[in-house]
């Protein structure tokens, strides 16, 4: 398990702190770079929040045997993703094991879920999530964020990683509530997906 709260100001030091994650950034506008990281893993399931300030190019690899969920936080957000234009009102999804490729600019602020993929295999089998599971084995996927899911996942999100991981000690009664907290994360963002008009496939040319 970890639990990482911090603010960087210098590009390189915040740029090793995610190379665990596969991740890398280009800043194109470095005098103005500042980025806010809340991040909160364990074996089965990542939650983070990061807010990044200066235009930045983003490449690398998701994570191994995870597969990824970009929540912007900004409805009216504008971003690059795979040479398309994409914003605030998207649920962004990962195809598995893919490469990176996204423009961000000033006061870009999103969450990423990560869920393990034999886990993620599991729940949506166990809730008859059929047009869930279809959607994670197609690309790279857009879906229509509702500003009502988008503010339910917010608060719960944001209490998770700045006042629950906090103060928690782990005793067995606080690793029982922890399993079911994440348990709801992950079933909220499933559900809302399940449910969720698709989109056309983004047209990448990157391969697994």
């Amino acid at each position: 398990m970890q639990i990482i709260k911090a603010i960087f100001t210098d590009f390189d030091i915040y740029n090793a702190t995610v190379e665990d994650w596969q991740l890398h950034y280009n800043v194109l506008s470095k005098s103005d770079f500042k980025a806010d990281l809340n991040m909160f893993t364990d074996t089965l399931f990542a939650l983070s929040r990061v807010s990044l300030q200066g235009k930045l190019v983003h490449s690398g690899k998701t994570p191994i045997g995870f597969r990824s969920i970009v929540i912007p936080i900004n409805y009216e957000d504008k971003f690059i993703w795979y040479n398309k234009g994409s914003g605030g009102n998207e649920l962004l999804i990962f195809n598995k094991q893919c490469d990176l490729d996204a423009i961000t600019f000033n006061d870009f602020d999103a969450y990423v879920i990560s869920i393990e993929e034999e886990l993620l295999k599991n729940i949506t089998t166990d809730l008859n999530y059929n047009n869930c599971k279809n959607i994670f084995v197609d690309a790279e996927q857009e879906l229509h964020l509702t500003k009502e899911f988008l503010s339910e996942f917010h608060e719960l999100a944001d209490w998770f990683l700045n006042e629950y991981i906090i103060d928690i000690n782990f005793t067995v009664n606080d690793l029982k509530k922890h399993e079911k907290l994440v348990q709801t994360l992950i079933y909220k963002v499933l559900g809302y997906i399940e449910k969720a008009p698709k989109k056309k496939p983004v047209k990448s040319k990157h391969k697994k």
